[in-house]
């Protein structure tokens, strides 16, 4: 017995020493230095910033504190700590009061959109970008503005706008071929999958993030790796490429022991259970169950969930007697750390479980517990809010007791009683509608913002649309007028051909140039982008005209309706002005338009 209590002593002494060498070895090292640093694990750079901030609060600098908060932020975010991460942001906003004047901190801002990402708060990482936007371009940091880029093509394709994802990636591996920057390279690869993904084109989008992992595993990236990784199994996934995804399971597992994330790495464990449970591998589920559970009582961690996932690979086996007694201790586990939620869930397993087994008696029983719980959960929302005014109303009372003492000497102890106990009454009723009332506010508040985010994203939407059709438009209307004015140049240029010999020659190629100059294809297109944008109006005139208009005579009304001038209509219709001017009348005509109108501001209005 002494002799291992020695070398317990020894062990503990020697970590305690070898810790101590470690934190001494990056001690010169900045704390933006040490989030950075491939060659430190992701927790040994939360236990090194967290000891310094500790030394920082002591000697009370605020500064140094605000700094050190700020780098803390990024190594949870790297610890896949995201429940931490508000905590410690909302101490660098307070600790920012503190200091006189605060510098623009780029990596702390990068930091602020990856968390916006992960929680799905799309906009607020579209507000960040834009604020970072005026300092990068004063910037002649190149692979500040390709990470900029990157963040962007994130969002955008959150946002599922494609057209941006795709010009924000191409302004980024512009850049980057411009310094050449290797580690930078696998990340464009990984977003160009994102993008590949979007646009259904899986094999394609497995390819770029295939082509990214082998890059980042030759450059040891260990903080890039995880959210690659994830990238190649989902995808797998999804075109049932098992094995593999299985292979890159096993990498991540790897990678997460290698950065000492052991939630990280329990959570990949976990999910093999699933993985291999879906793919009825019932056999290897049961064994990974194992692994998992053994991993969880070295480490101290809730193992409910690895315990349920072995009664179902149980169950898939149609082993139910081993079924009932795995999910029951995984109900028990639950329980026993007052999880509602899991309750719900493991008691319906176990309904389901003895249905599938005709216990009908028993699956009632367990149904009845499924649906107490699930409305316990249903009702923890409502209970917070309770406590919450439960704890006004404490409050409310014990001012009420102080103001009755400080009245005892000036009102007779019957008539201070019966007035007290009516304001409190009266208290209670104005606080409860009080409070009702503004609980109703409140939602409708938030409905009304909801729909016009919704109503400013489609309106916006479409504004984009219409932008895009009119630049379309203008860009045809232009390319057929430059066609035209190059074919006639030429035309003319042909009528002074005067040798007998080329005269043949030049009239087929007139003939070819007055084709080309009425192509009907270029007005086909033309029109069917002016219906995009002015999707009414060539039936509105045709009805006004009774059917009467001409192909040439819609294509002039569409010219004046983008309010074109005679010359360049003529130029497009390949005609003279004073064609314009006779075709214009001809439609003033079949259109009853009076002389005194301007037939343009007519055809404007419609």
């Amino acid at each position: 017995m002494k002799a291992i209590l020695v070398t317990l002593i020894l062990a503990v002494t020697m970590l305690t020493f070898l810790g101590a060498q470690n934190f001494a070895k990056w001690e010169k090292l900045s704390a933006k230095e040490i989030v950075g640093n491939n060659e430190i694990k992701p927790k040994e750079a939360l236990d090194i910033l967290k000891s310094r901030y500790e030394i920082a609060i002591d000697k009370n600098q605020r500064g140094l504190c605000y700094e050190l908060a700020k780098r803390i932020c990024s190594a949870l975010y790297y610890n896949s700590k995201t429940k931490e991460i508000e905590t410690w942001q909302a101490k660098v906003d307070s600790l920012a009061k503190f200091q006189e004047s605060i510098s623009y901190d780029r990596s702390y801002s990068f930091h602020l959109i990856s968390f916006a990402l992960i929680k799905k708060e799309v906009h607020s990482a579209l507000e960040e970008l834009k604020k970072m936007e005026p300092y990068m371009i004063e910037s002649t940091d190149t692979t500040w503005m390709i990470n900029w880029h990157i963040k962007k093509i994130e969002v955008y394709n959150q946002l599922e706008d494609k057209a941006n994802a795709l010009k924000h990636l191409l302004l980024a591996e512009r850049l980057n071929d411009s310094i050449e920057n290797e580690h930078l390279v696998p990340r464009l690869l990984d977003v160009r999958g994102a993008i590949a993904g979007e646009n259904g084109e899986h094999e394609k989008s497995l390819q770029y993030f295939l082509e990214a992992s082998k890059i980042f595993e030759e450059q040891d990236q260990l903080n890039n790796l995880p959210a690659n990784f994830n990238n190649v199994i989902a995808k797998a996934r999804d075109l049932k490429q098992n094995e593999l995804a299985l292979i890159y399971m096993e990498k991540l597992s790897k990678v997460q022991k290698r950065r000492g994330c052991n939630t990280c790495y329990f959570t990949n464990e976990l999910n093999k259970i699933w993985f291999h449970i879906s793919d009825e591998d019932f056999a290897a589920a049961i064994k990974q169950s194992d692994k998992v559970l053994n991993f969880a009582d070295s480490t101290n961690r809730d193992k409910s969930h690895a315990t349920y996932l072995k009664g179902v690979a149980y169950r898939g086996l149609d082993e139910y007697d081993k079924a009932e007694t795995w999910i029951q201790d995984a109900f028990n586990l639950a329980k026993g750390i007052g999880h509602s939620g899991k309750c719900s869930f493991y008691s319906h397993a176990l309904y389901q479980t003895y249905l599938w087994k005709d216990k009908f008696q028993s699956a009632l029983e367990w149904f009845e517990i499924h649906t107490s719980y699930r409305d316990s959960v249903y009702n923890e929302k409502k209970a917070k809010e309770i406590a919450v005014y439960e704890s006004k109303l404490e409050t409310l009372e014990e001012k009420r007791k102080v103001k009755a003492l400080e009245d005892k000497l000036e009102i007779d102890r019957h008539k201070k009683n019966a007035l007290w106990i009516t304001f409190g009454f009266a208290s209670l009723l104005g606080i409860s509608i009080f409070y009702a009332q503004s609980q109703k506010t409140q939602k409708e508040k938030l409905k009304q913002e909801s729909l016009l985010m919704s109503s400013k994203m489609e309106t916006d939407k479409l504004r984009n649309k219409l932008e895009f059709k009119q630049k379309e438009l203008a860009s045809h209307i232009l390319t057929m007028a430059h066609k035209n004015a190059l074919l006639s140049e030429i035309n003319d240029g042909i009528d002074h051909i005067t040798s007998e010999e080329n005269k043949f020659l030049a009239s087929k190629l007139k003939r070819t140039i007055d084709r080309h100059l009425n192509d009907a294809k270029d007005w086909d297109a033309f029109i069917n982008t002016f219906q995009s944008i002015h999707s009414n109006f060539l039936q509105k005139i045709q009805d006004i005209s009774n059917n009467l208009l001409t192909s040439n005579e819609l294509r002039l009304a569409s010219l004046m309706k983008m309010n074109l001038s005679s010359k360049e209509i003529a130029n497009l219709l390949n005609i003279t002005q004073d064609g314009v001017k006779k075709a214009r009348y001809r439609l003033r005509k079949k259109l009853d338009v009076s002389s005194d109108v301007n037939i343009q501001d007519y055809l404007l209005r419609i």
